[in-house]
Parts: structure tokens; C-alpha cells; sequence
């Protein structure tokens, strides 16, 4: 089945809405997609601050501290 980009930043938003954290593979596995395909969908997604992506898959952002999901400066 081809989907749009969109529709696939949709699924990835829906299931992630339900699971709040999904690997690579179950992605891939889910909506049928190449992994350069997920790996452009996850970085337009993460840009949007819409996911979080974590070593092998993906986090909803509130499944997160704010204080993880922010880059403390070094002094």
C-alpha cells in the first residue's frame, strides 16, 4: 500500500499516541517501509518536535522529563 508522507507521519503519530515508544523494526514492520524512508519520516517528525528519537526507535514526547528531552548547557 502506498501512503503519502503525511499519511505515514500520521501512522507513526497514532501508533506512537497509543505505545509511546516504538522500535525501528516495528515501524518498518507496521507501515511497510524501507528504513531510509522511516529514517526521513522520523528526522521531518523530530524537526517538528512531534517525536523524540532514542538509540533504535522513537519516543512520544511526553513519555519524557522535560529535563531529558532538553540539552543542559555545560559550564
Amino acid at each position: 500500500m502506498l501512503m503519502f508522507a503525511h499519511e505515514r507521519h500520521q501512522a507513526i503519530q497514532q501508533l506512537l499516541s497509543r505505545k509511546r515508544r516504538l522500535t525501528v523494526n516495528a515501524l518498518q514492520r507496521e507501515l511497510k517501509i524501507s528504513s531510509a524512508t522511516l529514517r526521513r519520516d522520523l528526522s521531518e517528525l523530530e524537526e517538528a518536535h512531534l517525536v523524540v528519537r532514542v538509540h533504535g526507535g522513537v519516543v512520544h514526547p511526553s513519555a519524557l522529563s522535560r529535563n531529558y528531552s532538553k540539552p543542559h548547557a555545560r559550564s
